[in-house]
């Protein structure tokens, strides 16, 4: 994050953008290129890990990259909305978020 200013590091703080998502897009990359879906997931902290889990069918191409790769990376946000100004290209945005990378197992 390039504006270490404003990340949010709190275990409370954190807990509470991920409990404010709806929706999770998983990214995996797939030999091509990079595949991003978007996934209902869970979530829960287990020995101060968080630890995801996404809805999906037990095959597929999902499942195969997990299997294939053992990482994937994610992004979840919530609360988006522009701030005031008319022209959208000079309009900052204003959002919650969190992303990271991790070992994933299926």
């Amino acid at each position: 994050m390039r504006r270490q200013d404003r990340a949010v590091t709190a275990p409370e703080k954190v807990r509470a953008v991920i409990d404010a998502c709806e929706v999770c897009r998983l990214g995996l990359q797939d030999g091509r290129g990079v595949y991003v879906v978007p996934v209902n997931f869970g979530h829960t902290v287990e020995g101060g890990r968080h630890v995801f889990y996404f809805h999906g069918a037990a095959e597929g191409r999902k499942v195969d990259l997990v299997r294939r790769n053992g990482w994937a990376g994610f992004e979840l946000d919530t609360g988006y909305r522009l701030q005031g100004r008319r022209r959208p290209a000079a309009t900052p945005p204003r959002f919650k978020a969190s992303s990271a990378r991790a070992p994933s197992v299926w």
